[in-house]
Formats: structure tokens, C-alpha cells, sequence
């Protein structure tokens, strides 16, 4: 059984998208904190990979933003891809199920949306290392879990 519940806080803008047959799909990281404390005494955050689909992709990105907290049920699913000649893997969860934890807040207009990404130029997950970046990765028909 392939089955993943997460709960977390949105770590991006989102960043809505349409497969070539116009499908919707939606990729963030969700920030979830351990529930143990590290030798310091202080919780750390694993940062996880998520995909939105359709209808559902269309409705997290109308009613959450960056630093949203949300429930997610899905699955794990891994891919592999090659860059330059070397072979990565990557790994995310595929939503089938989203709650949200915080009241909805329907964006407005587009300038709301733009002046949220003008102020938020700061970036907080600097000291975490690395991240796969979301955008550098194509997503294709065929790569959809469906």
C-alpha cells in the first residue's frame, strides 16, 4: 500500500501549469516539521515535493498561497530523468485528497498575486541547503500518474 498523509505549510508561491492536452497541474513543497527534537533541542523540517492535479490543482492555487498550512493525503511516486548524462531520481507525492487547515482566502486580482511575490524576495529556506528546483523539470502527458 502506496499511501502518504502529510501536514504542512506551502514553502512557494504557487505556480499553475497546463499539460499540452490542457490538463492543470501544480508543484510545490510542503515544510513539514519532525516530531522529535534534534541534539540542539529544536525540531527539524524535512521539505517535500508535491504535485496537484486537475480540478484540484486549480483550487489550491485560487485559495492558498506561500506559508499556507494544508493536509495532504497522496501517494509517493518516484521518477527518473537524466541531466547532462547523469541519471537523477525524484521523488514527490502525488495529492489525491487536500484540507485545508487555515480559513480560505480567494485571491483577488493578479496584482495582489504579484505583490505578494514582489515582497517576498527574502529566501527563508537559504540555510536548509539544496533544493530540487521545481521549475527546471518538464512535465509531459505521459509523465501524469494517470
Amino acid at each position: 500500500m502506496n499511501k502518504v498523509h502529510l501536514l504542512g505549510n506551502l514553502c512557494f508561491d504557487n505556480k499553475l501549469k497546463y499539460t499540452p492536452s490542457n490538463k492543470a497541474v501544480l508543484r510545490n513543497s510542503l515544510a513539514v516539521r519532525r516530531n522529535y527534537k534534534n541534539k540542539s533541542g529544536e525540531y527539524d523540517t524535512d521539505f517535500i515535493n508535491v504535485m496537484f492535479f486537475d480540478k484540484r490543482a486549480e483550487f489550491v492555487n485560487e485559495y492558498t498561497k506561500k506559508g499556507a498550512k494544508i493536509l495532504v493525503h497522496g501517494s509517493l511516486q518516484t521518477r527518473n530523468y537524466e541531466v547532462d548524462g547523469v541519471k537523477k531520481t525524484f521523488t514527490e507525492v502525488v495529492a489525491d485528497e487536500v484540507e485545508f487547515v487555515q480559513p480560505l482566502e480567494k485571491k483577488e486580482t493578479k496584482k495582489e498575486i504579484e505583490t505578494e511575490v514582489i515582497e517576498s524576495k527574502e529566501d527563508v529556506f537559504k540555510d536548509f541547503g539544496d533544493n530540487v528546483q521545481l521549475d527546471d523539470l518538464e512535465l509531459t502527458d505521459e509523465d501524469l500518474p494517470f
